[in-house]
């Protein structure tokens, strides 16, 4: 929805340049991705990824909530900043992780037989949903209502949700031995999805 942002900012009237809250957003997603290069050590890929995708699919639903009971003649003023506050937060947990996962986790889920090959494909398909989300918006939003397409788009993250929250390992300070092992029959539930604990330095002795 990005390229179409200005648009989508003006349909709700605000009292802002729309183009400088497409700025503001953007600034959102970078804050986020700080935030992932500060916290990820710490609380580990999977805390951080269901937390990024489980706030961003509850913003964009309720962003489709406002859509659905917006009039643009009988508004309440007090409520004009939510869809604003909704998008950039929506930016911020997107930025946090989801914007961010597919890429750390290149190098790690693959065997090393094969990454270079599959980490191409994956990328390549990244690219290619991108491209046909951004050119099928226009038709969505006339189908379905701009509503419709927060609730479709909400859904889809809300799904994304659920599945990481049943398959995603843990690879922040697992070796590549034991995430391979994670995809094989016999891998042990309980450490796929704990963080090691880090190990405390032990002081030199005098």
């Amino acid at each position: 929805m990005r390229p179409y942002m200005v648009g989508i900012l003006d349909e709700f009237g605000f009292p802002v340049d729309s183009k400088l809250v497409l700025i503001v957003t953007g600034a959102s997603v970078f804050a986020g991705t700080t935030m992932n290069m500060l916290f990820l050590r710490k609380f580990g890929k999977r805390k951080m990824t269901l937390t990024s995708q489980g706030m961003a699919a509850l913003c964009i639903l309720l962003l489709g909530v406002y859509c659905s009971f917006y009039d643009r003649t009988n508004r309440i003023l007090s409520l004009a900043w939510m869809p604003v506050a909704l998008m950039l937060l929506a930016s911020f947990f997107g930025g946090l992780s989801l914007a961010l996962l597919p890429w750390q986790l290149l190098s790690e889920v693959f065997p090393l037989k094969g990454r270079g090959a599959a980490g191409g494909i994956s990328a390549a398909w990244a690219y290619y949903v991108s491209f046909a989300m951004s050119k099928t918006y226009l038709y969505l939003e006339h189908w379905i209502k701009l509503n419709g397409v927060f609730f479709f788009y909400g859904g889809i993250t809300l799904c994304g949700f659920l599945y990481f929250l049943r398959n995603l390992p843990e690879t922040e300070g697992k070796s590549l031995e034991q995430i391979e092992s994670y995809f094989t029959k016999n891998y042990d539930r309980r450490e796929m999805f704990s963080k090691p604990k880090r190990s405390k330095k032990v002081p030199c002795s005098a």
